[in-house]
C-alpha cells in the first residue's frame, strides 16, 4: 500500500469541488490560488448519481480534467466518494427496494438540501440488487484512477451519511429486518436464548421484529441499535473493499460527520460507532464545525471531540476531513468563524496527533442550503483574511513537515469509559423518533454530559485523558484512573474488569446510577449493581431529581485540602444518598 506521508508533506488542503460547482470557468485560476496559498490538497466528491447517468455509462470528463489540473500546479487529491446521492434511474429499476421507516412507511427518495444531482437516502444497500450496482460504480471508479501521480487517498465515505432525507428510524425494509434475524441468531444461537434474554416467548423467527419507538422495550431496542451499529460498519467495510477491488495500492479512509462522543445521536440513532469504524479502513477523519454544528462548542468540548477521534482511531492516522471553512450557513448565513479562531481549532487538532487537515470549502458554496457558506474565500475566489490565516499556517506546516507526520501523542494516565449501549438506553428511555432533519434526539444527552463534565474537569487542570471503549475495558490496567461517566448499565463481566482494575490498585470514579440496570435491561436490587457495591463500599439509598445539589466537603478529608469553609460543590440533576459499609469512607455530605 502507497504510503500518504511518501513525499514528506503534511496534507493540509480543501475540498474544492461538488458537482455542478464551482463552475469549471474558474477551476484552473482557483487550484493555482489554493497552491500559492501552501494548500497541497484538494478534495472532489465522486458522486454516484453524478456520475453514472445510464447504468453502466459513466461520464469522467469532469474528474480526469481536475485531476489533470491539480497534477499540472502541483496538488494532491482526495476523491471522496458518495453513494448517498444515487442515480436516478435506481428507482425505475429497482421499485421495491426503498428503505421503510419504523411506522411502515416506503421512504421516497428526493433531493438532499445540499446536493441536488441524485436521490437521496437512495434505494436500501441491504437488498443485493443496490448492492451490486454500488460495488461496481466504487470499483470502477478506483480502477480508473489509480494510475494517477497524485491520487493520495480514497474517502470511502462521507460524514457516514445513510439515515438522511427520510422521516423517523429507518431502516424497517424486508432486507435489513432479515439481516437483523440473523445478527440475532448469531448472537444468541437460537430462539430459545433469544426468549431468556428478551424474556419473550416467541415460537418462530418470523414472529420477531425490531422495535419502532423509544420508551418500549429496553433489551430490544439495545439490541436493535446495536445491529444497526454493526450494519454501519458492514457498510464501511463494504465501501472500502469495492474500492480496494479497483485499487489495491491506495490507502482508503472513511470519515463521520462528528466524534461518537459530542454528537449524542450519533450512537442511538445512525449507528456511528468510532471505535467499530475506524478499523474498517487505513486512515480515520472526522468533521469539525466548532461555530456550525457541533452541540455546545465550548474549547473543551472541541477539545473532548478531538481526542474522541484521536482514542477511537488507535494506531492509525486520523484527519480533520472538514473543518470548518468560512461563515456557517444553513439556509441564510449564521455563525461566522474568524481567522483567529480557525488558527487556534488548527493547533488543537495538531496538539491531538492529527496527520492532516482540509477545509470545507474554498469558495462559498452557491447551491442549496450550504449556499453562500463556509468558504476560506470571498465569493469570487479571492484571497480573505481567513485565505492569509491559511497560508501562514501552510509556511509552518511544510517547514515541520517531518516532525509533525512523526509526532506521536504522550502516554495517558487518565481512562474515560465510553459505552455505546448507555447512549444507546439513555436515547431509549427518555428519547423520541427524530424527524426529517434529525431533531428529536440530541436532548437526550445526559451521558455525554457527564463525559464532558469529567473531560473538562481533567482538561482545565492539563491532564490528558484518553476515552476508552467498553470492549476495550481489559486494557484499562494501563491507566491510574478510570472514570465511569454516568454508567447506569452494567453487566457482569464489566463488572469484573472494574473489580479486578481496584483490586489491582487503580483508582475509579463514577457517577450516581452505576449499574441500576444489568442484565437483560432489568433494574438491580442494590445499586451498584452486580456486585460493585461491594467495591465502593456502598449501597444506594435514594435518588431525586433537584435543581440545586450542595455537596459539603469533611474538611479534614486531604482530598479537599484549599477548600475555605465556605466552599461546597456543585452537583448536576441527581441527588444520591448513599449507605456507606464497614470499609466505606465518608468524604462529604449533601
Amino acid at each position: 500500500m502507497k504510503n500518504t506521508t511518501s513525499e514528506n508533506i503534511f496534507v493540509f488542503g480543501t475540498q474544492y469541488y461538488r458537482a455542478p460547482t464551482p463552475l469549471s470557468v474558474d477551476w484552473k485560476s482557483d487550484l493555482r490560488r489554493i497552491k500559492e496559498s501552501g494548500l497541497n490538497t484538494i478534495k472532489i466528491w465522486c458522486i454516484w448519481g453524478w456520475m453514472e447517468p445510464e447504468p453502466g455509462k459513466y461520464r469522467f470528463d469532469e474528474t480526469d480534467r481536475l485531476f489533470d489540473l491539480a497534477e499540472e500546479i502541483g496538488l494532491k487529491v482526495v476523491p471522496n466518494t458518495i453513494l448517498e446521492a444515487q442515480p436516478f434511474w435506481i428507482t425505475r429499476l429497482y421499485p421495491d427496494c426503498n428503505m421503510v421507516n419504523h411506522k411502515g412507511e416506503k421512504i421516497i427518495s428526493g433531493l438532499r438540501n445540499e446536493c441536488f444531482v441524485g436521490l437521496s437516502p437512495g434505494q436500501c444497500l441491504d437488498y443485493d440488487e443496490i448492492n451490486v450496482q454500488a460495488e461496481r460504480f466504487l470499483t470502477v471508479l478506483a480502477s480508473r484512477y489509480k494510475s494517477s501521480n497524485n491520487l493520495l487517498v480514497w474517502d470511502a465515505w462521507n460524514e457516514i451519511k445513510w439515515a438522511v432525507d427520510g422521516e423517523g428510524l429507518f431502516c424497517y425494509c424486508p432486507a435489513t429486518i432479515k439481516k437483523f434475524r440473523n445478527w440475532l441468531g448469531e448472537k444468541y444461537g437460537n430462539l430459545d436464548n433469544l426468549n431468556k434474554a428478551w424474556m419473550r416467548i416467541y415460537s418462530d423467527w418470523e414472529d420477531v421484529f425490531p422495535p419502532k419507538y423509544p420508551r418500549t422495550g429496553y433489551v430490544d431496542m439495545l439490541d436493535w441499535r446495536r445491529f444497526i451499529t454493526h450494519k454501519v460498519t458492514k457498510m464501511a467495510e463494504f465501501r472500502v473493499n469495492a474500492l480496494k477491488k479497483g485499487d489495491p495500492e491506495h490507502p482508503v479512509m472513511i470519515h463521520t460527520g462528528g466524534s461518537s462522543i459530542g454528537y449524542p445521536s450519533q450512537i442511538p440513532i445512525y449507528g456511528v460507532d468510532d471505535w467499530k469504524l475506524s478499523v474498517t479502513a487505513d486512515l480515520y477523519g472526522t468533521s469539525f464545525y466548532p461555530n456550525a454544528f457541533m452541540p455546545e462548542p465550548t474549547l473543551s468540548k472541541c477539545a473532548l471531540c478531538l481526542d474522541a477521534t484521536r482514542s477511537a482511531s488507535k494506531n492509525r492516522r486520523f484527519w480533520i476531513s472538514e473543518l470548518q471553512g468560512g461563515p456557517a450557513s444553513n439556509g441564510f448565513v449564521k455563525e461566522d468563524i474568524t481567522p483567529e479562531e480557525q488558527r487556534m481549532h488548527i493547533f488543537s487538532a495538531l496538539s491531538k496527533g492529527a496527520k492532516g487537515i482540509l477545509f470545507w470549502q474554498w469558495r462559498n458554496e452557491r447551491l442549496g442550503i450550504e449556499a453562500n457558506g463556509f468558504g476560506l474565500t470571498h465569493s469570487d475566489g479571492s484571497v480573505s483574511k481567513r485565505t492569509q490565516m491559511a497560508k501562514d499556517i501552510a509556511n509552518v506546516l511544510n517547514k515541520y513537515s517531518s516532525v509533525l507526520n512523526e509526532a506521536s501523542i504522550l502516554p495517558s494516565e487518565v481512562a474515560i469509559l465510553f459505552d455505546p449501549d448507555t447512549y444507546i438506553l439513555n436515547w431509549t428511555i427518555e428519547g423520541a423518533v427524530p424527524d426529517s432533519q434529525g431533531f428529536g434526539s440530541e436532548l437526550v444527552d445526559l451521558v455525554d454530559r457527564s463525559i464532558h463534565g469529567y473531560y473538562k474537569a481533567f482538561w482545565d487542570n492539563n491532564i490528558q485523558c484518553d476515552l476508552i471503549h467498553i470492549d476495550d475495558l481489559s486494557e484499562v490496567k494501563n491507566y491510574k484512573i478510570l472514570v465511569l461517566p454516568f454508567l447506569f448499565f452494567v453487566e457482569r463481566q464489566t463488572a469484573k474488569i472494574i473489580e479486578k482494575y481496584v483490586r489491582d490498585g487503580g483508582t475509579v470514579i463514577s457517577d450516581c446510577y452505576l449499574g441500576e440496570f444489568g442484565e437483560h435491561c432489568l433494574s438491580s436490587v442494590v445499586t451498584p449493581g452486580n456486585g460493585l457495591d461491594k467495591v465502593f463500599q456502598a449501597k444506594e439509598m435514594n435518588v431525586v431529581q433537584t435543581e440545586e445539589i450542595k455537596i459539603e466537603p469533611i474538611r479534614k478529608d486531604g482530598l479537599f485540602r484549599g477548600f475555605e469553609e465556605k466552599d461546597s460543590l456543585a452537583g448536576y440533576l441527581f441527588e444520591n444518598s448513599l449507605h456507606p459499609f464497614s470499609e466505606g469512607k465518608v468524604i462529604a455530605n449533601f
